[in-house]
């Protein structure tokens, strides 16, 4: 029984470590396997690797400097301690430890030494920029060194110099605590303080962490270049004239001191370490604090401006540079508050391309469309890419349906469903951007289950969707059950399939599936029947948890979306490259910039470099991670692929046809148009003043609505209010003046700091032969242009629009406001916001309802955007304007013929048979309403005697 107790505490610790040992085996081992199946084990080796050598290069050496520190203070401990009660008292500490030193030494400096290793490990990427740095073929302008230093050599030194400082402060500890110990330190004991072995050792090791600090002052002085001391960041007048002399100085004053502890090897005076200590000190305080500061206040404040010019006119450049905003173009534009319906109408880029579907706005309508099936989903927020049909270019609205299992019942939730039944998404859905169906609906070119579309670019071969950002944590393929697929054919009700790609890791033996049991904490993966030695598991399935998997160095954009590219759907994923080490440049906290009214972003890194380097694609079907090089000079992207020479492909590499979906990516964007607000100033004195600072407008769109489905009275906002949420920029096919022929474009507004007037309209090209470039379009600033804030409180309180949206309102729907577009036509600016109404109950799904436009000070609405035109402008001003068809009711065009109105009577019953089947209700009742206005068109097109070939039948639509 007296045993027990002293067995429980080893054989405790024993199991603790083999559940350690055996957790972090299990979490290695799967994600090599997963690196495997990637075909990117590289990057798993590599990083192993880079974390195992710092582990133990570091944690040795904290270990061995800080046991032998131990050890010599033990060793030369005075062999005879005078009689005191403060060694009495110790010697009851010395009697007990003494039989354990050995154990208590490898303790102690194994302690120190693993906290050491894993922080060293942590700062794997630190170490191998610094192995495998690429110049920049820059120098900062104060030290005329090169870039690559301070961005890969100079974070390095300073990481080495702080662990040197924690091992000498450490070491310095416990030797002073072993040496008061075993009596070398005597502080309350008469005689002498200190032995002599005592005094040499503490003397050396007081001197080394003061040669360390002279080594810091040295340091610093590179550091300069990111000063926050000035007008803006980088090195000021104080930081060259008296903080740079002040840390040379500093480095010199430190040498001395250090070299006068080591004195005190040899001289035995207390005076001399204590004066070294003094001085130190003081010069610190002095030349280190009340010059730099007596400069600042009675030199540059007086004179601030012209002292600081030239250290402002090297942040500019260095931030344009390092941001990619030194190649903007900048061009005067008038703004006319008139146009000629003529200039208008020659229009053939922008206005035909009018974006009126907000793909932030209807996820829900996509879901009730085209959910097909409760357990298929997209995406709150959608995406927009080009794609040519019949050799017209437009924007699309598109969306994958994904696998949303939240959406199954109750009685479909259970471990096989989960995870061996439900295990993907099928299909892709597209609209035209610029047009709705006769209900305000999408107008659908690539819809249902299995996909129909126009073919071409919409080509798919294989629908179906296992990788993406709804996909479940893990699912289990190519086993005994069958993965359903959707709706099946006639006389099925469910389509089932087996999965035929590469991608998954086998379960082909027990101790594979007891690993991955023990990962995800689900016995079932081990004792399922269902399983076979082929069965694959999938896992890590959204598109940005792969790509920064395979490439951890990158910062991913916050919106992977959806292409089909040559019969196969991909995920594109953009790749930035980031430093916070540009001398001079500003730094941004990159969570603050790309944070709009759409998008919240817990990325905190601050950065002062960016580059888009790196396009990825992900296979939707096989989970394939493909990186490309995108920016081919870039350094830094340079210095990762000579850590990983497999890992990024080629820019040739390519293809044509993914090229022409690749976007200029949207959080970049915001981190350039958040510089260029300021950095469009190229003047230093100008840049000091801030009077032509811009900022990016507040989104006005969600207030708007929360006003209008208030019921409370609109009133005009105050005209500097640009509190709320950043406006975010929007993709639309634009044609920006002096160009030939519309752009896939970016776009993003400015005002005035502090005011709602418009100052500027800047876009940025998608397409191959333009690509990247900014063009910003200033206006004048002798007239006060409205802005988006302003623009919405104009429509707020227009009689007419208040009424009707009113009118709305009352009569059972929801008002929903989509993107305010800006657009740069007829030397003008045309705003167009289109308004989706919605039920009050659930499902609410928004449906285009009509258009406010303004142009100057003229406001329009109407049910689409052709009428709203020929409103502000004059009759024929809308005519090639793509935009919804008439509504329910209208009559029709003289060229709509009595076969034209046949078929479309007959498409509007088939879609109510179609949409009855499925259940879905609220789109049969759309198809009815349009079957009974065909109709209605039709008998009156009769009455009239239009001559026509004879129609087909059209089928009488069911009770």
């Amino acid at each position: 029984m007296p045993g027990r107790p002293r067995l429980l505490a080893p054989v405790a610790v024993v199991v603790l470590l083999l559940l350690v040992v055996g957790g972090v085996f299990v979490a290695m081992y799967t994600d090599l396997l997963w690196f495997r199946e990637a075909t990117y084990a590289q990057v798993f080796t590599t990083v192993l690797k880079t974390k195992v050598l710092l582990f133990f290069l570091f944690g040795l050496l904290m270990a061995a400097v800080v046991g032998a520190n131990i050890a010599v203070a033990y060793r030369s401990r005075p062999p005879f301690r005078p009689l005191s009660l403060e060694q009495q008292n110790l010697e009851r500490y010395r009697v007990a430890l003494e039989p354990f030193l050995l154990p208590v030494l490898l303790v102690v400096s194994g302690f120190f030494g693993v906290f050491a290793g894993l922080s060293a490990a942590g700062r794997w990427e630190t170490w191998l920029l610094w192995r495998h740095g690429q110049p920049f073929g820059q120098t900062d302008p104060q030290f005329h060194k090169d870039i690559a230093y301070f961005a890969f050599s100079y974070p390095f030194q300073r990481f080495v110099l702080g662990f040197v400082l924690v091992v000498l402060v450490l070491s310095l500890l416990v030797a002073a605590a072993t040496h008061y110990l075993f009596g070398g330190v005597r502080l309350q004991t008469a005689g002498e303080k200190i032995s002599v072995a005592a005094r040499v050792h503490l003397s050396v090791l007081i001197g080394l962490v003061v040669l360390a600090k002279a080594v810091a002052y040295w340091l610093d002085r590179y550091g300069l270049v990111f000063s926050l001391r000035g007008v803006v960041q980088g090195a000021s007048y104080t930081d060259v004239h008296a903080v740079l002399p002040a840390k040379t100085m500093l480095t010199g004053i430190a040498v001395i001191c250090a070299l006068l502890f080591f004195a005190n090897i040899v001289v035995r005076n207390v005076l001399l370490p204590a004066g070294a200590l003094g001085l130190l000190v003081v010069s610190a305080v002095v030349v280190g604090g009340i010059y730099p500061a007596y400069v600042q206040q009675f030199r540059v404040r007086p004179n601030e401006v012209v002292r600081e010019n030239p250290y402002i006119t090297r942040n500019i450049d260095a931030t344009r540079t390092a941001y990619q905003i030194d190649k903007v173009q900048v061009d005067e534009y008038p703004a006319v508050s008139t146009a000629t319906k003529a200039a208008l109408r020659d229009d053939k880029g922008t206005i035909p391309n009018a974006r009126l579907l907000d793909p932030n706005i209807l996820g829900p309508t996509f879901k009730n469309d085209q959910g097909i099936r409760n357990y298929f989903g997209f995406n709150d927020s959608l995406d927009i890419d080009r794609y040519t049909v019949n050799g017209v270019t437009q924007d699309y609205v598109v969306a994958v349906r994904e696998l949303d299992q939240s959406q199954l019942r109750p009685d479909q939730r259970n471990w096989i469903n989960l995870h061996l039944t439900y295990t993907h998404g099928n299909g892709f859905v597209a609209a035209p951007a610029n047009t709705t169906d006769a209900d305000g609906a999408p107008s659908f070119v690539v819809k249902n289950v299995p996909p129909q579309g126009p073919g071409g670019e919409f080509r798919i071969d294989q629908p179906q969707i296992y990788y993406g950002e709804k996909s479940p944590d893990y699912s289990i393929v190519t086993t005994k059950q069958d993965e359903i697929d959707g709706p099946g054919g006639a006389g099925t009700d469910q389509a089932t399939v087996h999965y035929a790609g590469p991608g998954g890791v086998k379960l082909d033996s027990g101790f594979r599936k007891l690993l991955f049991a023990l990962k995800f904490k689900e016995k079932n993966i081990l004792l399922s029947g269902s399983l076979t030695p082929d069965s694959k598991l999938m896992y890590t399935r959204a598109p940005k948890e792969r790509v920064a998997k395979v490439a951890p160095f990158l910062k991913l954009d916050g919106d992977p979306y959806p292409a089909v590219v040559d019969g196969r759907l991909l995920w594109i994923v953009d790749g930035y490259t980031t430093s916070a080490g540009y001398p001079y440049a500003q730094r941004t906290q990159l969570g603050e910039a790309v944070t709009d009214s759409r998008n919240r972003s817990a990325v905190n890194d601050e950065v002062n470099y960016i580059r888009n380097s790196v396009k990825a694609t992900v296979d939707a079907y096989t989970g394939k991670v493909k990186l490309y090089t995108w920016d081919e000079q870039d350094p830094v992207l340079k210095t990762w692929k000579a850590v990983f020479p497999k890992l990024v492909q080629d820019k040739s590499m390519i293809s044509a046809s993914l090229r022409k979906h690749l976007r200029y990516p949207e959080d970049l964007f915001k981190v350039q148009r958040e510089l260029l607000a300021q950095y469009h100033v190229t003047n230093a004195t100008a840049f000091y003043g801030k009077e032509d600072f811009w900022q990016v407008p507040a989104d006005p769109t969600k207030t708007a609505a929360e006003v209008f489905n208030s019921g409370a009275s609109a009133a005009p906002t105050s005209s500097n209010d640009n509190s709320g949420p950043a406006q975010p920029p929007y993709y639309v096919l634009l044609q920006m003046p002096g160009t030939n022929g519309a752009r896939f474009s970016l776009t993003s507004t400015f005002v005035a700091r502090g005011r709602s007037n418009l100052t500027a309209f800047a876009a940025v090209s998608s397409d191959p032969q333009d690509y990247g470039i900014i063009r910003v379009l200033q206006l004048p600033k002798q007239t006060v242009i409205p802005g988006p804030g302003l623009v919405a409180n104009q429509f707020e309180s227009a009689t007419e629009v208040s009424t009707k949206l009113s009118l709305l309102r009352t009569g059972g729907s929801e008002v929903v406001l989509g993107n305010l577009l800006t657009l740069p036509v007829g030397n003008g600016l045309l705003y167009i916001e289109p308004v989706y109404t919605q039920g009050k109950k659930e499902p609410k799904f928004p449906i285009l309802n009509s258009v406010i436009i303004s142009f100057g000070n003229k406001i329009a609405y109407k049910p689409t955007l052709a009428e709203a035109l020929d409103e502000l402008f004059g009759a024929g001003t809308g005519v090639a304007v793509g935009g919804p068809s008439p509504s329910p009711g209208s009559s029709p065009s003289p060229s709509q013929t009595v076969s034209q109105l046949a078929t479309e009577a007959q498409a509007a019953f088939d879609e109510g048979q179609a949409a009855l089947k499925r259940g879905d209700f609220a789109a049969y009742g759309r198809a009815q309403d349009r079957l009974k206005a065909a109709i209605d068109a039709l008998n009156r097109a009769t009455a009239a005697g239009t001559t026509s070939p004879t129609p087909k039948p059209v089928a009488t639509p069911q009770s």
